[in-house]
């Protein structure tokens, strides 16, 4: 119902897109490096100068998950989503992360 931005005061922002108004914002500690993927369950991002990564609620805000990164190469992409995954390409390594938990763990429960 919106759209998510990231901005120079440490902050991702999720905007109402009727009217401007803020549904929820995140402090993240770190400017955001590129663009954000986000689709109506999460929204990611990395951070600059940092080997980190952030997945977030899309409807609420939270922090579900922090990435660490094992590369330092600040060449940094903007992360994709397909609808259950996410990825990052951080300098000759790529990251995945399934934004639907583990199914082996689903089925189990």
């Amino acid at each position: 119902h919106g759209f998510v931005a990231g901005s120079y005061d440490n902050f991702i922002y999720s905007i109402w897109k009727y009217n401007g108004d803020v549904l929820w914002k995140r402090r993240i500690g770190a400017r955001v490096v590129g663009g954000i993927a986000a689709s109506d369950d999460v929204v990611a991002s990395m951070v600059y100068g940092e080997p980190e990564a952030f997945v977030f609620d899309a409807s609420n805000g939270k922090i579900r998950d922090r990435l660490i990164l094992l590369s330092r190469d600040h060449q940094r992409q903007t992360p994709f989503l397909t609808p259950h995954e996410l990825a990052f390409a951080v300098g000759r390594t790529f990251y995945w992360y399934r934004t639907n938990g583990c199914e082996n763990e689903k089925a189990a429960q």
